[in-house]
């Protein structure tokens, strides 16, 4: 994949220094998260177990604990999936979320 004309710092470059990832703005926060996401889904796909549902925003919404309205107007959700005018969320990436925010609050 090609980087030349890409502002941001690689995803090697960041897990080398995490701190760095304070520095960046928030649109390119967004964007390396994407990469994340889809690097996540095809190391998931690359598996042949445990095989991702991809979860209606009611279901996401209710997982999340917000409202459905809520995850149809966020438009760059880490767990969000669309496919043409369907948008569903990935059931593994809104359990990480969870863990994730549960460790924050310890």
């Amino acid at each position: 994949m090609e980087r030349q004309n890409d502002p941001r710092p690689s995803l090697d470059e960041l897990a080398r220094d995490p701190a760095r990832v304070a520095l960046l703005p928030p649109d390119q926060r967004a964007a390396l998260l994407t990469d994340v996401v889809a690097l996540f889904f095809n190391l998931g796909a690359a598996s042949s177990t445990g095989a991702d549902r991809l979860l209606t925003v009611k279901e996401a919404a209710y997982k999340l604990g917000c409202c459905p309205d809520t995850l149809y107007k966020s438009k760059r959700h880490p767990c969000r999936v669309q496919n043409g005018r369907s948008v569903r969320f990935s059931e593994k990436a809104i359990e990480a979320v969870i863990r994730r925010q549960l460790r924050g609050q310890r």
